[in-house]
Protein backbone atom coordinates (compact mmCIF):
# COMPACT_ATOMS: atom_id res chain seq x y z
CA UNK A 1 0.00 0.00 0.00
CA UNK A 2 2.96 2.27 0.48
CA UNK A 3 3.64 2.30 -3.27
CA UNK A 4 0.00 3.22 -3.96
CA UNK A 5 0.15 6.14 -1.50
CA UNK A 6 3.27 7.52 -3.20
CA UNK A 7 1.65 7.10 -6.63
CA UNK A 8 -1.42 9.06 -5.50
CA UNK A 9 0.70 11.83 -3.96
CA UNK A 10 2.94 12.20 -7.00
CA UNK A 11 0.00 12.13 -9.41
CA UNK A 12 -1.80 14.85 -7.44
CA UNK A 13 1.31 17.05 -7.31
CA UNK A 14 1.72 16.70 -11.07
CA UNK A 15 -1.95 17.33 -11.84
CA UNK A 16 -2.35 20.41 -9.62
CA UNK A 17 -0.69 22.86 -12.08
CA UNK A 18 -2.68 21.32 -14.94
CA UNK A 19 -5.88 21.95 -13.01
CA UNK A 20 -4.88 25.60 -12.71
CA UNK A 21 -4.21 25.92 -16.47
CA UNK A 22 -7.54 27.60 -17.28
CA UNK A 23 -6.73 30.22 -14.66
CA UNK A 24 -2.99 30.74 -15.29
CA UNK A 25 -2.79 29.75 -18.96
CA UNK A 26 -0.65 27.13 -20.63
CA UNK A 27 2.16 27.77 -18.16
CA UNK A 28 0.31 25.42 -15.80
CA UNK A 29 0.46 22.63 -18.37
CA UNK A 30 4.17 23.29 -18.88
CA UNK A 31 4.87 23.11 -15.16
CA UNK A 32 2.85 19.88 -14.93
CA UNK A 33 4.90 18.44 -17.79
CA UNK A 34 8.17 19.35 -16.08
CA UNK A 35 6.98 17.76 -12.83
CA UNK A 36 6.07 14.61 -14.78
CA UNK A 37 9.57 14.45 -16.29
CA UNK A 38 11.19 14.90 -12.87
CA UNK A 39 8.97 12.20 -11.34
CA UNK A 40 9.74 9.85 -14.21
CA UNK A 41 13.49 10.35 -13.95
CA UNK A 42 13.45 10.04 -10.18
CA UNK A 43 11.44 6.83 -10.32
CA UNK A 44 13.51 5.33 -13.15
CA UNK A 45 16.76 5.73 -11.29
CA UNK A 46 18.05 2.53 -9.78
CA UNK A 47 15.48 0.23 -11.43
CA UNK A 48 16.51 -2.56 -13.78
CA UNK A 49 13.55 -2.29 -16.13
CA UNK A 50 13.40 -1.59 -19.85
CA UNK A 51 12.04 1.51 -21.50
CA UNK A 52 8.91 -0.30 -22.75
CA UNK A 53 7.87 -0.88 -19.17
CA UNK A 54 8.30 2.82 -18.35
CA UNK A 55 6.66 4.23 -21.48
CA UNK A 56 3.06 4.04 -20.12
CA UNK A 57 3.95 6.33 -17.22
CA UNK A 58 4.66 9.56 -19.15
CA UNK A 59 1.97 8.80 -21.73
CA UNK A 60 -0.68 8.26 -19.02
CA UNK A 61 0.49 11.36 -17.13
CA UNK A 62 0.36 13.45 -20.30
CA UNK A 63 -3.16 12.16 -20.92
CA UNK A 64 -4.14 13.07 -17.38
CA UNK A 65 -2.66 16.55 -17.74
CA UNK A 66 -4.78 17.06 -20.87
CA UNK A 67 -7.84 15.51 -19.19
CA UNK A 68 -7.68 17.54 -15.98
CA UNK A 69 -7.10 20.83 -17.79
CA UNK A 70 -9.96 20.02 -20.20
CA UNK A 71 -12.41 19.30 -17.38
CA UNK A 72 -11.43 22.44 -15.47
CA UNK A 73 -11.79 24.48 -18.69
CA UNK A 74 -15.23 22.92 -19.20
CA UNK A 75 -16.25 23.92 -15.67
CA UNK A 76 -14.98 27.46 -16.30
CA UNK A 77 -16.84 27.70 -19.62
CA UNK A 78 -20.10 26.41 -18.17
CA UNK A 79 -19.84 28.72 -15.17
CA UNK A 80 -19.45 31.69 -17.53
CA UNK A 81 -22.56 30.71 -19.55
CA UNK A 82 -25.28 32.37 -17.49
CA UNK A 83 -28.02 31.64 -20.04
CA UNK A 84 -27.67 27.85 -19.71
CA UNK A 85 -26.53 27.67 -16.08
CA UNK A 86 -29.39 25.45 -14.95
CA UNK A 87 -28.81 22.91 -17.73
CA UNK A 88 -25.09 22.65 -16.94
CA UNK A 89 -25.71 22.50 -13.19
CA UNK A 90 -27.92 19.45 -13.68
CA UNK A 91 -25.10 17.66 -15.53
CA UNK A 92 -22.20 18.77 -13.33
CA UNK A 93 -21.86 15.28 -11.85
CA UNK A 94 -20.66 14.03 -15.22
CA UNK A 95 -17.92 16.67 -15.17
CA UNK A 96 -16.82 15.54 -11.72
CA UNK A 97 -16.80 11.92 -12.92
CA UNK A 98 -14.58 12.86 -15.87
CA UNK A 99 -12.21 14.66 -13.49
CA UNK A 100 -12.10 11.61 -11.21
CA UNK A 101 -11.31 9.38 -14.20
CA UNK A 102 -8.39 11.65 -15.17
CA UNK A 103 -6.92 11.50 -11.66
CA UNK A 104 -7.39 7.73 -11.43
CA UNK A 105 -5.67 7.34 -14.81
CA UNK A 106 -2.67 9.30 -13.53
CA UNK A 107 -2.41 7.08 -10.45
CA UNK A 108 -2.79 3.95 -12.57
CA UNK A 109 -0.09 5.18 -14.93
CA UNK A 110 2.32 5.62 -12.03
CA UNK A 111 1.87 1.91 -11.20
CA UNK A 112 2.60 0.67 -14.75
CA UNK A 113 5.92 -0.98 -13.92
CA UNK A 114 4.74 -2.94 -10.90
CA UNK A 115 1.20 -3.77 -12.06
CA UNK A 116 0.95 -3.48 -15.86
CA UNK A 117 -2.26 -5.50 -16.28
CA UNK A 118 -4.11 -3.47 -13.68
CA UNK A 119 -2.77 -0.28 -15.25
CA UNK A 120 -3.93 -1.33 -18.71
CA UNK A 121 -7.40 -2.25 -17.51
CA UNK A 122 -7.87 0.92 -15.49
CA UNK A 123 -6.67 3.12 -18.36
CA UNK A 124 -8.97 1.43 -20.87
CA UNK A 125 -12.03 1.55 -18.63
CA UNK A 126 -11.27 4.99 -17.20
CA UNK A 127 -10.79 6.44 -20.67
CA UNK A 128 -14.10 5.02 -21.85
CA UNK A 129 -16.06 6.17 -18.80
CA UNK A 130 -14.36 9.59 -18.69
CA UNK A 131 -14.90 10.19 -22.40
CA UNK A 132 -18.60 9.41 -22.13
CA UNK A 133 -18.95 11.50 -18.96
CA UNK A 134 -17.29 14.62 -20.36
CA UNK A 135 -19.39 14.42 -23.51
CA UNK A 136 -22.54 14.25 -21.41
CA UNK A 137 -21.38 17.34 -19.50
CA UNK A 138 -19.75 19.62 -22.10
CA UNK A 139 -18.74 18.61 -25.61
CA UNK A 140 -16.22 21.33 -26.51
CA UNK A 141 -13.05 19.98 -24.84
CA UNK A 142 -9.77 18.26 -25.70
CA UNK A 143 -10.61 15.34 -23.43
CA UNK A 144 -10.71 12.96 -26.39
CA UNK A 145 -6.95 13.55 -26.72
CA UNK A 146 -6.54 12.35 -23.15
CA UNK A 147 -8.59 9.23 -23.89
CA UNK A 148 -6.41 8.39 -26.89
CA UNK A 149 -3.24 8.83 -24.82
CA UNK A 150 -4.62 6.61 -22.04
CA UNK A 151 -5.54 3.90 -24.54
CA UNK A 152 -2.05 4.08 -26.06
CA UNK A 153 -0.51 3.76 -22.59
CA UNK A 154 -2.83 0.83 -21.82
CA UNK A 155 -1.82 -0.92 -25.03
CA UNK A 156 1.87 -0.53 -24.24
CA UNK A 157 1.36 -1.64 -20.62
CA UNK A 158 -0.46 -4.76 -21.74
CA UNK A 159 1.90 -5.86 -24.54
CA UNK A 160 5.31 -4.63 -23.36
CA UNK A 161 7.87 -7.35 -22.61
CA UNK A 162 8.17 -7.83 -18.85
CA UNK A 163 11.24 -8.22 -16.68
CA UNK A 164 11.38 -8.98 -13.00
CA UNK A 165 11.43 -5.87 -10.81
CA UNK A 166 13.23 -6.12 -7.49
CA UNK A 167 11.73 -3.41 -5.28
Amino acid sequence: MKRMAWAVLIACIILLPAALAPLVGFAGVGVAGLLAVVALLAGRRGRGTGWWEWLPIPVALLGSIVGVSSVIAAFAATAADRANAAAYAARAGFGWLALLCAVVAAVAGMLAVSQPRVTGGVLLLGGLVGGIAINLFYINTWYVGAVLLWWLAALVALVAPKRRVHA
